[in-house]
């Protein structure tokens, strides 16, 4: 989690580098991205050096947004494992109802 000011000033960083907190990234792509716009969802290189996909948004009434980034490989590894289990109940189903279909067909 991050906070930042619209100058790019590091006013909070939760859970892992809090010595980012009250430097100025206002050259870093990641932050230029976000200050240029009201909220959103950006894929980019973290502070930290990885890569993290980050949705932000601006506080209202506030010159400041709020930033919360997860690590893209962990997100990606999660995503294709959801893939696969759906994929595999899917065809587990399908067995089943060709299966039972097959079975119904052969006792009439």
């Amino acid at each position: 989690m991050l906070m930042i000011d619209c100058s790019g000033t590091v006013l909070a960083h939760y859970l892992i580098r809090q010595e980012f907190v009250g430097k100025e990234f206002k050259n870093s792509p990641l932050l230029q991205e976000m200050l240029s716009k009201s909220e959103g969802l950006i894929t980019a290189t973290a502070l930290d050096g990885f890569s993290r996909i980050f949705g932000y948004v601006h506080l209202p009434g506030t010159q400041t947004l709020i930033a919360v980034g997860l690590d893209e490989k962990e997100v990606l590894v999660r995503a294709d494992r959801a893939m696969w289990m759906a994929s595999l109940v899917f065809l587990l189903r399908r067995t089943r109802a060709s299966t039972l279909f097959t079975q119904a067909s052969g006792m009439s």
